[in-house]
C-alpha cells in the first residue's frame, strides 16, 4: 500500500496532551481506537511516528494489537515509513513499529534533555536562550537585551505603581 492512496475519514489531534497517557486522557487517540473499530478503517496515517504515541513498549503493542483486531493493517507516517500490522503471526512487523515508535519516543526525551541543559547553561552564563523579548525590553543583537521603546517604560512604570500602591 503506498502513501497518498487514502481516504482522510476522521482528524485526531491531542494538541498539548503528552503522548504517553493512557485512557481518557487522551481523548482523540481513544476516539481514534473506538472509530477505528466502528469504521473498520485500514490505514491510520501520522505526520511523524512519535505523534502515534509515547507510550512504553507494553503499551504501544497493546494499542498496535487493537488496531489489527479492529481491522487495520496499515501505520503509514510521513516522516519515517509504513508499518504493516496485518498479519495475526507477523510478530516481526509489529515489533518493528514499536520499537520505531519507542526509538522516537527516547529521541524525543534526549533532545528535551539537551535543550533544557542548553538553556540552563545559557542562563548561567548571564546569555538569552530564545523566546521574544519581554514588553518594554528588545534584543541588544548580542543575545542580551536593552530597554525598548520608552512609552512601552512609561506603560510598565505606570502598570507596576498601580500593583504596588493601588492593588495592596
Amino acid at each position: 500500500m503506498g502513501k497518498g492512496h487514502f481516504e482522510i475519514l476522521r482528524w485526531y489531534e491531542d494538541e498539548g496532551i503528552f503522548g504517553w497517557k493512557r485512557e481518557g486522557r487522551r481523548p482523540d487517540f481513544q476516539r481514534m481506537l473506538q472509530d477505528a473499530k466502528k469504521l473498520r478503517v485500514q490505514a491510520i496515517l501520522c505526520d511523524n511516528i512519535d505523534r502515534f504515541s509515547r507510550a512504553s513498549v507494553d503499551e504501544v503493542q497493546l494499542d498496535s494489537n487493537e488496531l489489527r483486531r479492529y481491522g487495520v493493517r496499515w501505520i503509514v507516517t510521513a516522516s519515517h515509513d509504513q508499518y504493516y500490522l496485518g498479519k495475526k503471526h507477523d510478530i516481526g512487523e509489529i515489533l518493528r513499529f514499536v520499537v520505531a515508535v519507542c526509538f522516537a519516543c527516547e529521541y524525543i526525551r534526549q533532545l528535551s534533555r539537551r535543550i533544557t541543559l542548553a538553556q540552563r547553561n545559557g542562563t548561567e552564563k548571564g546569555i538569552r536562550t530564545g523566546g521574544a523579548a519581554p514588553y518594554r525590553m528588545a534584543d541588544d543583537g548580542n543575545v542580551g537585551l536593552k530597554f525598548g521603546d520608552q512609552k512601552e517604560i512609561k506603560i510598565v512604570r505606570q502598570i507596576f505603581n498601580w500593583f504596588v500602591n493601588e492593588l495592596s
